[in-house]
Order: structure tokens, then sequence, then C-alpha cells
């Protein structure tokens, strides 16, 4: 290729095939897949000439997005390539971009168009390149541990697998971090909802149904107190129109779908990848569970972190609420959360493990399993009686093993519902007698109680999140280690790389275009 030669944009055109005088030879690409690792700088691609050899030929080349995209995986390319007489093979590079972040393995296509002297090859005219990452799921921070499988996984603190799961949702999947942006403003409607009403409260109770105090009146909104109501009639009613549009604008959104389909496509390519080991060890009922069920409950738990951070929003607005209208009430307001936190870490100290059934039900399932496999050698044996028998004694194992987590879970339920009716009736006996002689205002009095039994609510909403939390943890848990177990790309790609060496190569190599 001479060095004075000018690139221009490439576009595929069969017209041009028809009006250059054709040798007869044909120019296509080595193999119909290339492998590369992102972390390697470049990716060398051979194109080989087919022929008579006589005279010279020149053709196209440019990149194409699949599942990878030029600028995250790869640098976008495109150029000439020039065959001289007599040879017969020319590379191209394409640049890969390296990325800390994991990401499933993704491709894109390079394509040969408008061939001069010659033709394209009908079958290989295009390749595809499969980007490798060597980085495990969901992070590297502890690679030792993921890479070890299952008892390795589960080795790494719950909060902190957790963390890496949704510090990949914002970074990588795609749309995640507007719409998680997006979300967190939209959930600010229902505290600013709640923040209204709480105002509105106070002010029926002090101004616009306080007959008594002359003071009042002037402070009313309309003309008349009827007039007044009517107005914080409205105002009470209008906030809700705002949460529904809200509502309709995160539904419309559809954050938990968007990342639902990413892990669900992620997990489907990682299967169709994996080695015969690793194929072999994932019955095939594990990973349609960890493609329907699993990837659902993982992409739930990025939504329901977004909705613990709204009750924590809420929170600090009834404690601001709280410290401006009744600050001698922050006692109350703080002892709530206080006996929550040393409630839960005396029953963590105290209890055992739970889920101690989970072994009994994978002996369930595996029984199920193997019937369902083997029901024609089964049948024909007479076994079906022991198979009932086996089944019901492992069922209702599986039921009495559960109990202690059923009450454990009914003890904790019922905690945060204490709180309200303990610490209202608490206050209730106390501050009394400050409404009674006038230094605290009906309206803040009766506000307070209600923060109380909204604190007592969020708690409750709050615990119940963390529980499903907990529960979501098992399914990245198993996530993780299929999205971990090896595959055969790099077998492909050594063989791929092998074959390469061992062929003759010419000296010229194409030049591109970023």
């Amino acid at each position: 290729m001479a060095d004075g030669s000018q690139f221009v944009r490439v576009v595929p055109s069969p017209a041009a095939e028809d009006s250059s005088p054709n040798t007869g030879d044909l120019v296509q690409f080595t193999t119909g897949i290339y492998y590369v690792e992102e972390d390697e700088e470049f990716l060398t691609v051979d194109i080989m000439r087919l022929g008579s050899l006589r005279g010279t030929v020149t053709v196209d080349f440019y990149t194409e997005d699949g599942s990878a995209k030029a600028g995250k995986q790869y640098h976008k390319a495109s150029g000439q390539v020039e065959f001289k007489d007599r040879e017969y093979r020319q590379s191209i590079q394409i640049q890969t971009v390296s990325s800390p972040l994991w990401s499933p393995t993704l491709e894109f296509k390079i394509h040969l168009v408008n061939p001069t002297g010659c033709s394209v090859g009908m079958h290989l005219s295009s390749c595809r390149v499969k980007v490798i990452d060597a980085d495990p799921f969901p992070s590297s921070k502890y690679s030792d541990l993921l890479l070890q499988g299952e008892e390795g996984v589960k080795k790494i603190r719950r909060i902190c697998l957790l963390w890496e799961y949704w510090k990949l949702c914002i970074l990588q999947v795609p749309g995640i971090g507007r719409r998680t942006c997006a979300t967190l403003i939209l959930d600010e409607f229902r505290n600013a909802k709640r923040l209204t009403i709480l105002l509105l409260q106070v002010y029926m109770v002090d101004v616009v149904f306080n007959t008594t105090d002359p003071e009042a009146e002037a402070q009313l909104i309309g003309s008349s107190r009827q007039e007044s109501a009517i107005v914080v009639g409205v105002l009470l009613a209008a906030p809700m129109l705002l949460v529904h549009i809200a509502a309709l604008i995160k539904a419309k959104m559809d954050l938990k779908g968007h990342l639902h389909l990413f892990l669900q496509r992620s997990l489907f390519r990682k299967y169709l990848n994996y080695s015969e080991e690793s194929r072999s060890s994932v019955p095939p009922a594990l990973m349609q569970s960890a493609i329907t069920r699993e990837s659902e409950e993982a992409a739930t738990s990025f939504g329901k972190v977004l909705d613990l951070v709204a009750i924590l929003c809420q929170l600090v607005i009834f404690a601001y609420f709280t410290i401006m209208e009744n600050p001698t009430a922050m006692i109350f307001i703080l002892a709530m959360p206080c006996s929550m936190l040393l409630y839960f870490t005396l029953v963590s100290l105290c209890r055992g493990e739970r889920d101690q059934w989970k072994e009994i039900e994978d002996q369930m399932l595996f029984l199920v399993d193997e019937v369902c496999h083997r029901y024609r050698l089964v049948a024909d044996y007479f076994q079906r009686p022991q198979m009932n028998e086996e089944f019901q004694k492992t069922s209702g194992d599986l039921r009495r093993e559960m109990v202690p987590d059923h009450l454990r879970d009914a003890n904790d339920n019922m905690f945060p519902k204490w709180l309200g009716p303990f610490f209202m009736g608490l206050y209730v006996s106390i501050e009394a007698g400050r409404v009674l002689d006038g230094s605290l205002s009906l309206g803040t009095f009766l506000a307070t109680v209600g923060i109380m039994k909204d604190i007592s609510e969020e708690f409750e909403e709050g615990y119940a999140i963390i529980l499903e939390l907990t529960q979501f943890y098992y399914s990245v848990v198993d996530l993780t280690v299929f999205f971990n177990k090896p595959t055969d790309l790099r077998t492909w790609k050594a063989v791929n790389r092998q074959r390469r060496d061992e062929s003759p190569l010419s000296c010229a190599f194409g030049r591109t275009q970023a």
C-alpha cells in the first residue's frame, strides 16, 4: 500500500465490484471468528487472497457494532487493504479498549467491501470478533475468592458482595445510571407529599379550627375559615398528582426490566461459551431458574436499595420537622432507631445460623430431578411407592425445619410495629402537660404523634426490604458462581493464534483509520 494513499469513508457498494477489471481472485478473511482479550492492545486480523495472485487488488474494510460497542470495547476502524503482485496475505489491526469493569463476552463484526480487481468471498466476507473479559463477576476486588466457586463466594461478606454487584449495575449496565438518578429524584415527590401533609395538619389544628385564638384569624389563607378549609383540602390532594406522575414515569423507565434483561442476556451468552466441564456441572433446570427467577430477584434487589434510600430521606424529613417544630421530641424520635439497632444487634449475637433447611430442600429437589429423569427406570422396577415415601419424608422434614425461621421472622416483623405504639404512648403520657398549659400547640403535638406512627411504619417497611435483600443475596451468589465458571474461549483463542503462527505471513500490513 502506497504511503500517500488516502482513506475515505467506507460505504458498501455492490456496484463497485463491477466497475474495475477483475483478475478472478477472491479476497476474504482467514476464519469466521477471531478472539481477543480486552487487555490486549490490539487484535491482528488476517485477510487472504486466493487465485492467480497476479496484479494489484484492493479491498475496503470497516467495523460494525454488535453487542460490543465502538469506544467501549474496541476502537472503530475502517480503511483499505492492498495486495500487490504475488501477495496472498495481509493483516489489519483493531485496537481494543480495556476496562476494569466486568462485562460478558461481547462481539463486533468486520466487513470486506468495495473490492477492486477481485471479488469478495461469499462466506468469509465478514468475520466476528469475540472480546474476552478476564475480570470476574461482579468485580475484581475479591477475585481470589470469586474464582473458588460457591464456597469462595460465600466467604465474602454479604453486604460487600451486594455492594460490588450494585456498583456494577450503575457503572456497566447501559442506561441504569441515568435511570437510578431519575428514580431517586422521583422518589422525593412522595417525601414532599409527606412533608406537605404534616405542615397542613398543623395549620388545620392551630389556625383553621382554632376558633378561640384571635391571632389565628390573621393567618387564614382565605377570607373565612370555610374558604381556608377548602384551600387546605385542595392542597392535601394536589401532591398525590405528582406522586402519580412520578409512578408513571418510573414504570415507563422500567429500571428493573432493563437490568433483568441485561442479566438474562449476559448469562445466556456466558452459558453458550461454557467449557464442557462447566456445562456438565450446571443442570439445565438450574440454568433455567437462574435466567428466569434468580436474574429477576437480583434485578429487584437493586430497586429495593433505592427504596431504602427513599426511606432514609423520609426519616431525615421527619427529623427536620421535629427539630423545627418540637425539638424536645427529638429524644423520642432518636430512641426509635436506637431501639431497632439494639434489638437486631442482640438477636444477631444470640441466634444461630438461619436457613438450616436449605440442605433438606436440596435433597428434595435432587430427588424430584432424579425421578423426572429416570421415571421409566423407577416405573419398570416398581419403585414408585418407595419414591413417594421418600418424598413425603423429605418434604415433611423440610416443613419442620422451616418453622424456627418462621418464628424468628414473626418476632422480627412485630418488633418495628411495637415501636410506634410504645413511643406514642410514652410521648403522650409525658408531653400532654405541655399541651394543657399552652406551651406546646395541639397541632404540633398531634403532628409529632403522627410522625412517630409514620416512623414506625417506615422502619417496618425498611426491615421488610432488608429481609428481601437477604433472600435476594442467594440469587446474587448463584449468578456470581454461574458467571465465573470457566469458558472455552481462551482455548479457541489459542487454537486461532496457533493456526495463524503456523502459516506463512506476508510482511505488509494494511493501514487502519480510527
